[in-house]
């Protein structure tokens, strides 16, 4: 962050404005209160460290897109990036975000009806009495316990609630490893689906 702010026009403005003013002995609330400069140097506005252009979109992945985060909705990552973090224009950010996160859009309810002549599938009755399973590969690597590393995520939807898992994974992965997968996220869990909607991708077939 520091790096990020020392290459930015703005905050190195405010800055100098900040210690010229600190060093004429002008008043904070004659200053403007809301900017300050933090114990590390950082400038900060209402307490929340100021993001500069460049840094928006890694903090917007790191607060939603990171496995950790489990892509939760505009207002719970707003609140946790607000509780930090301050630049302008982050509530149109975020939800610009999400609205064009592959994730969410794949694993969100519709709300319309199908396109084209498809048949609808049949509508399970209770819960975790069907699923659908599919992958996202090809994100950028995160290490993980034992110096694991993941590269995509196994998504595993309830088709009756809707409820999602969110299973960190490698593209690597064998038809043996998502057996113990399924075993491990779905059947101690929930038990054993009666049916199970895949792209038919050749894990799934395999």
């Amino acid at each position: 962050m520091r790096n990020a702010q020392e290459a930015d026009s703005f905050c190195q403005e405010k800055l100098q404005m900040i210690r010229r003013e600190i060093t004429a002995k002008k008043p904070a609330k004659k200053r403007g209160a809301k900017w300050s400069i933090s114990e590390n140097g950082l400038l900060c506005r209402s307490q929340r460290i100021y993001v500069p252009p460049g840094m928006h979109t890694e903090l917007l992945m790191l607060t939603h897109d990171d496995p950790a985060a489990g892509h939760q909705g505009v207002s719970k990552s707003l609140r946790r990036l607000q509780a930090q973090y301050y630049w302008p224009s982050m509530k149109k950010d975020v939800k610009d975000h999400i609205r064009i996160c592959a994730t969410c859009q794949r694993t969100k309810p519709r709300l319309h009806r199908p396109y084209g002549y498809l048949a609808s599938l049949p509508v399970p009755i209770r819960p975790w009495e069907e699923i659908s399973m599919d992958f996202i590969t090809d994100l950028p690597p995160v290490t993980r316990e034992k110096g694991r590393v993941s590269d995509s995520i196994l998504v595993i939807v309830d088709r009756f609630t809707k409820y999602s898992l969110f299973v960190p994974t490698s593209k690597r992965l064998t038809a043996e490893g998502l057996a113990t997968l399924f075993l491990e996220r779905v059947f101690q869990d929930y038990g054993l689906p009666k049916g199970i909607v895949t792209d038919r991708g050749s894990l799934f077939t395999s």
